[in-house]
């Protein structure tokens, strides 16, 4: 049944990237503001400035997770000194941990996949889809597409944060979608590569679950 499940939920992420590639360009002519154009530029510098727009930007900043990482395992810790953890719960320090692994692996394992596809920005494309050579993604790293890393961090943590806590994720999620579409916006990934890092984040989390849970003795509960 889990195995069913999860290709159940992977070929529902193939289905969904396969969509979001159809209308990359779609989204680079009506969604994104083109840096490269000094009106455009303009607008973007303006909304760059929102607090909105700044809020979502950080969800995708690694650090940021470092700390609310560490306001877990105080929160956490606090709980369980006045008896109020919950029986079988992860440690303070695991729940942390968990989270900053999450957000950390995601925007590792993006990093590497960018090299991989060699996808061009669209800001350096015109919005149509074209692949560095081999060469120019060592010279151009910074600018792989697809993999989004900072919507890959995003994801990664919102999906642990799901994970450790049922139900948080209904607001972690659209946080890191946020973030994903504040990369869109600034013209510097396609939908595709949000929805990529979400597969990816996703994926991390679920792994680093796994290996978690084999390491303590099968459960999510700490080892006596």
């Amino acid at each position: 049944m889990i195995r069913r499940n999860r290709r159940t939920i992977a070929i529902c992420w193939l289905l969904l990237l396969a969509v979001a590639l159809s209308w990359d360009r779609a989204g680079w002519l009506h969604v994104s503001l083109n840096p490269k154009d000094p009106a455009q530029a303009a607008r973007l510098a303006v909304l760059q400035s929102r607090d909105w727009y700044r809020l979502l930007r950080i969800a995708g900043y690694f650090p940021t997770w470092l700390v609310v990482g560490a306001a877990l395992v105080l929160a956490e810790h606090s709980r369980r000194e006045r008896g109020l953890a919950l029986p079988g719960a992860p440690s303070p320090l695991r729940r942390g941990t968990l989270v900053v692994l999450a957000a950390g692996v995601s925007g590792l394992a993006a990093e590497a996949f960018k090299f991989v596809v060699g996808r061009v920005r669209p800001e350096d494309s015109e919005g149509w889809n074209r692949l560095w050579g081999l060469g120019e993604r060592w010279s151009r790293g910074s600018d792989l597409s697809m993999p989004s890393s900072h919507a890959a961090v995003a994801f990664g943590a919102a999906f642990m944060l799901g994970r450790l806590y049922p139900g948080l994720g209904w607001l972690a999620l659209p946080l890191a979608a946020g973030c994903g579409l504040t990369r869109v916006l600034a013209g510097a990934h396609f939908v595709s590569d949000v929805v990529a890092a979400a597969i990816l984040g996703w994926a991390a989390c679920a792994a680093i679950w796994a290996w978690d849970a084999r390491n303590n003795s099968g459960s999510t509960a700490d080892r006596a």
